[in-house]
């Protein structure tokens, strides 16, 4: 039989974008949550939501034993904890996006307020969180994010464990870097493509066809990579960097912006200097560092 849960206190601190829906979706789910925002007018705002209420300091509103961060960076979640006196028997789940270290440091800083520690990192839009689309990736001791999972599987029916290393939830984090660089080439590209009359319908369509074949390059990659096994008998470097190079001198010769575009052409044609043109795109994860 399942255990059930009833109702209880959260603590979320920053009222962001992040924060506001971190806040709502912990409602929604029938907690009662208290926040604190370093401008009390954001904070404010969510005291309209059924079952949220704010607090004036971060001390009055750290009364939960459950408190969850959202704040921006590690050295603001340091700053701000320190003005609550007494951590012990609390959890402290920070959702701040940061490096290995910072999770480390701020795990040892943690537990030395006698607090226990789970780090995480929200990878999805304000809008996806508390729904299924939502995904926040947990690290840190396995027993501790048992002990939450109820409350913090609220936050997204994507949202999973990763790591019983603290520092695993930024590591995973780095799993959406493709995402990110992906938007901001796709944001370099199309104003040559508009540029060259075709309409957004149609660079759209198109976009969306690729995007379907995404996952399954994704899962191949990922094991391509792990397994050292980069024969293909698809496309390879030397294809890829074929069709980047004449993409680049086409949208140069038309007076747009090429960075991601060159910088895609430059690491293809080293993976091409260093033996792999005839291997799958996989075998750029071991293409030589510079430095």
């Amino acid at each position: 039989m399942a255990e059930i849960h009833g109702r209880e206190s959260i603590t979320v601190l920053g009222c962001g974008l992040m924060g506001a829906g971190v806040a709502r979706a912990f409602a929604e789910a029938e907690h009662t949550v208290s926040i604190w925002n370093r401008t009390p007018e954001k904070a404010q705002a969510l005291t309209t939501i059924p079952g949220i209420t704010m607090g004036h300091s971060p001390a009055s509103a750290c009364g939960a034993n459950t408190i969850v961060s959202v704040l921006e960076g590690y050295d603001a979640v340091r700053t701000v904890l320190q003005r609550v006196p007494d951590l012990r028997g609390k959890t402290i789940v920070n959702l701040s996006t940061g490096s290995r270290q910072d999770a480390f440091e701020m795990n040892a800083w943690i537990g030395s307020r006698g607090a226990k520690y789970l780090d995480g990192t929200i990878l999805c839009y304000p809008q996806n969180i508390g729904t299924p689309e939502g995904l926040v990736v947990y690290s840190g001791s396995q027993s501790v994010f048992k002990e939450h999972a109820h409350q913090l599987m609220t936050l997204g029916r994507e949202s999973r464990y990763v790591s019983d290393e603290i520092g695993g939830a930024n590591i995973a984090a780095m799993s959406s870097a493709f995402f990110i660089t992906a938007l901001a080439a796709f944001a370099e590209s199309v104003p040559y493509i508009l540029k060259s009359g075709i309409s957004s319908v149609d660079i759209q369509a198109i976009a969306e066809s690729l995007i379907s074949r995404l996952p399954e390059q994704i899962a191949g990659l990922a094991e391509a990579v792990e397994t050292q096994e980069f024969d293909t008998d698809e496309a390879n470097v030397n294809g890829y960097s074929n069709a980047v190079k004449s993409f680049r001198e086409a949208m140069t010769k038309a007076g747009t912006n090429t960075v991601l575009m060159a910088a895609t052409e430059q690491l293809l044609a080293k993976a091409q200097q260093e033996g792999f043109g005839n291997l799958a795109m996989a075998s750029v994860a071991h293409v030589n560092s510079d430095e």
